[in-house]
């Protein structure tokens, strides 16, 4: 889902990007123009994976200089995209090629609202323009490669998750997603090492305590996968839903991260 949780039900990546078992969506931030990454961040048949979504790129140095009109327009696209207003801000974010188009952030942004309505072909088009104009955005990355996981092009993806971890090694968010193409894969100790990384990278990061639960789910690794829900509850209640530890949240399919 979007913007708030993403639905868990494992292998079923689709028309979406990974199997789940639990439904967790993109965060945007508080600011109007979010920052570059999310505020907080087929195969076997029981394992939860969650995704984030696009997150729109931050303005730079807005304190210290007037905002041109174009980034107006991605300012009032982001506001319209964060309400679920998808269609609305991608007219913004037209307005805002239009008025400049040599700016790498309308087009990441308004891949990320392509990608929210499920126009992945779309949302790949303008990340690849995004990325020819700022070929050092991490964020910019992260999002494409949401978009070719839902298209189910794990491998791709993941080419796009490693340069963003390239570009960014602090980025728990893109070990997080890239740990989900692994586990789609079926290459499940890959995954559990990227979860590991998110966690130790963000340790807060709920959705990569369960997603690594999931993976110890298709392991065979109960304790471990038990304890890593046990620290989802702790982080986030709305994730403690029943005595039963493998009842998680009402599934649904996630969406991309906007930046």
């Amino acid at each position: 889902m979007l913007l708030s949780v993403y639905a868990i039900v494992r292998p079923l990546f689709l028309a979406a990007f990974a199997s789940l078992v639990v439904s967790c969506s993109f965060q945007p931030t508080d600011a109007p123009l979010p920052t570059q990454r999310p505020a907080a961040e087929a195969t076997a048949a029981t394992t939860a994976i969650s995704v984030a979504t696009p997150t729109p790129v931050p303005i730079p140095n807005v304190s210290i200089r007037r905002l041109s009109e174009a980034e107006d327009r991605i300012i009032a696209g982001n506001d319209f995209a964060m309400q679920g207003r998808f269609e609305e801000a991608i007219a913004e974010y037209d307005q805002a090629v239009s008025l400049d188009p040599q700016l790498a952030m309308a087009y990441g942004n308004r891949g990320a609202a392509y990608n929210d309505l499920g126009q992945l072909e779309r949302a790949i088009q303008d990340h690849n323009e995004a990325i020819r104009l700022d070929p050092q955005n991490a964020l910019t990355y992260d999002n494409r490669g949401l978009s070719y996981g839902k298209l189910g092009q794990f491998g791709r993806a993941i080419q796009d998750w490693d340069e963003a971890i390239r570009l960014d090694p602090t980025f728990a968010m893109a070990f997080n997603n890239r740990g989900i193409a692994y586990d789609n894969l079926d290459q499940i100790e890959r995954a559990i090492e990227d979860y590991d990384e998110a966690i130790r990278l963000n340790p807060q990061l709920v959705l990569a305590y369960l997603n690594r639960a999931s993976a110890y789910i298709d392991l065979d690794r109960p304790e471990q996968a038990t304890a890593d829900l046990d620290k989802a509850c702790q982080l986030d209640k709305a994730y403690c839903l029943s005595d039963n530890p493998y009842d998680f949240l009402p599934t649904t399919v996630p969406t991309p991260t906007r930046r």
